[in-house]
């Protein structure tokens, strides 16, 4: 029966140690595993190719949906401003329509304003 595998997360504390002992102590990988009690060395490996690829290999990495930047941003009078003009635009269309559409019926005001008395 195979070992099962778990999903492991180590602290950059713990990475950033591993990379430091490769680098500046010159421990093998194996070494490395036995002193910080990893289970296996392709760890150290991963870690130290993150170091020398990556910009900010260990740091947190941002979760979620990116936030807009600042200057993209508008501010919460220029939203208000924007969608009170985006309301009354929407209200003149529907206005117009409606009119047309009555004219297009021959449906509301009259034109003659008398009476037909005979």
């Amino acid at each position: 029966m195979g070992r099962i595998r778990t999903n492991r997360q180590y602290m950059p504390e713990v990475k950033i140690e591993a990379v430091r002992l490769f680098f500046e102590e010159k421990k093998t990988r194996a070494q490395i595993i036995e002193i910080l009690d990893l289970p296996y060395t392709d760890l150290v490996k991963d870690w130290v190719h993150r170091y020398r690829t990556e910009e900010n290999p260990f740091g947190t990495k941002p979760h979620g949906r990116k936030k807009k930047n600042l200057c993209e941003k508008e501010t919460l009078e220029e939203e208000v401003k924007r969608l009170r003009m985006e309301n009354d635009l929407l209200k003149n269309l529907r206005s117009d329509s409606l009119k047309i559409m009555l004219a297009k019926r021959d449906i509301g005001q009259s034109k003659d304003t008398k009476p037909n008395i005979k």
